[in-house]
């Protein structure tokens, strides 16, 4: 067992990196698979949180949803009572750790019932503010838009209220796009309908200062219930969300942000086949890593230095290096630790052999040194374990939360706008048809009037004839006179 080799050589120095660095940038784990890259970036991790009080967000597990293997305490009895025994360890061994579980709501793949066992596991289902996106989010979603596409997102932006929930948010999306509009079918359309896209006043809208502010608590975003073209959105968006909030608040500066199979995100090869938004990305990872300034320090693994070569470069505080059998792959991370003489010739072949647990531990600026990393205190991931809510949750706990009031909650809130708007266009329709029956009674009022001016001015003009009359005199007449002979003789 190559921690009992350790052992014997430096017993004080090997329990778990006893005089951890305050961190000022982040930390990178290469190793090729069954190396223990994974257990041990999660065995640093937790170290820092229990021992330097750093909060733990867990942004992303890989295939085998790694990230929920926080929700129980390590099974190895065994191995921790050796432990114990051989390095008279009294605080280490399996622990029970309080989990926040997140899941993005998304109607059509969201279940109603999540695992829920408080104190120590909770689950919460949220939405995102539209409000709070930036078009570099929209970017994580579909890749780079047309002018066309950033003007209806901005217009949108701008103009939607406080109190617009998705449906409403999708209507006005709608009115200002051209048939086929990119960001309104792929992006605004899916998530509104499905309800991820909220108001800016919804009560399900995460609460990142609140997950800043409990500390004692991992917080673990769980994205296996999100189509996956928009999972790099959600992670984009809520680093987003920490950084603007710690420069808000100015407090809080110590995070860990945790994500396994990396190189899914950051490949630096294959870039002709890799899809937009993984390259956008991978771009924007740069900006991510600095980040460490604001507090917010990544914990990234890969198999190989040469998927994420000239991305993590400088930006690191910590390397650890497992098992690495390939040459290429150990002269990629070692290159410039040999030229600058922290690493021997030597360290570097002892990479092709070494076991699980073992790696070599390197502190930027620093020698590397060879080093035993002690299991999770956790759970984690063997062969054999498949779908974790099933094969794990089910077996060894069980307990589920129904959150089926607050879907129906979401769902009523998008039907009420549904309905609110067909009401409105119905009540527009009808005023539209009421216009138009008085424009054709006008117009008909307009025509009558023009057909009578025509008939008037079609008549031929008859010149007036003026006769010269010779007036006679009327004879005198009293009131004795007869009427009708005075108008017989008059008239004759």
């Amino acid at each position: 067992m190559g921690m009992r080799k350790i052992v014997k050589q430096n017993q004080a120095e090997l329990v778990a990196f006893k005089s951890l660095i305050d961190l000022t940038g982040s930390a990178y784990f290469f190793g090729r698979i069954g190396g223990g890259k994974t257990t041990s970036m999660t065995s640093v991790a937790q170290k820092y949180h229990d021992d330097k009080g750093y909060k733990i967000f867990d942004l992303y597990g890989g295939e085998r949803n790694e990230h929920l293997y926080w929700c129980f305490p390590s099974s190895e009895t065994r191995y921790w009572h050796g432990v114990k025994k051989l390095m008279n360890l009294d605080k280490e061994g399996p622990k029970q750790y309080q989990v926040h579980l997140l899941y993005p709501y998304y109607k059509s793949m969201t279940p109603n019932k999540l695992p829920f066992d408080a104190p120590n596991v909770r689950s919460t289902i949220f939405t995102i503010p539209f409000a709070s996106l930036e078009i570099e989010d929209v970017y994580l979603g579909i890749g780079l838009t047309s002018d066309t596409d950033n003007y209806v997102f901005r217009d949108t932006h701008e103009n939607i209220y406080k109190k617009d929930g998705p449906r409403k948010i999708q209507k006005y999306a709608k009115d200002i796009s051209i048939k086929n509009q990119s960001i309104f079918r792929s992006f605004i359309q899916p998530l509104t309908s499905n309800l991820l896209l909220q108001s800016e006043i919804a009560s399900t809208n995460l609460d990142v200062y609140n997950e800043l502010k409990d500390r004692e608590t991992v917080t673990v975003l769980c994205l296996e219930f999100v189509p996956k073209e928009y999972r790099l959105f959600i992670i984009g968006w809520f680093v987003r969300q920490l950084a603007k909030e710690l420069d808000k608040i100015g407090i809080y500066r110590k995070n860990i942000l945790l994500m396994r199979e990396s190189a899914e995100f950051f490949r630096a090869t294959d870039d002709s086949i890799m899809p937009e938004p993984y390259k956008i990305f991978r771009k924007q990872l740069s900006n991510f890593l600095r980040y460490g300034r604001r507090g917010l320090h990544f914990f990234l693994d890969a198999q190989s230095p040469r998927e994420t070569k000239g991305l993590v470069d400088g930006q690191q505080d910590l390397t650890i290096l497992c098992k690495l059998p390939a040459e290429s792959d150990r002269e990629d991370a070692t290159a410039q630790l040999k030229r600058d003489n922290l690493i021997t010739s030597r360290q570097i072949a002892q990479l092709a052999i070494l076991e699980p647990g073992q790696l070599m531990f390197i502190v930027s600026g620093d020698k590397a040194r060879l080093r035993y990393v002690l299991l999770p205190r956790t759970r984690f991931w063997k062969p054999g374990d498949g779908n974790f809510y099933t094969n794990l949750w089910d077996k060894f706990n069980g307990n589920y939360k129904n959150y089926e009031a607050l879907t129906d909650e979401l769902k009523s809130s998008y039907d009420l706008e549904d309905t609110q708007i067909k009401e409105l266009e119905a009540l527009a329709e009808l005023k539209a048809k009421e216009s138009k029956k008085k424009k054709i009674r006008k117009k008909n009022e307009d025509d009558e009037e023009e057909i009578v001016e025509r008939i008037i001015e079609s008549k031929p003009k008859i010149t007036p004839v003026i006769v010269e009359t010779i007036p006679t005199q009327a004879p005198s007449i009293t009131q004795d006179d007869d009427f009708n002979y005075v108008m017989e003789n008059y008239n004759g």
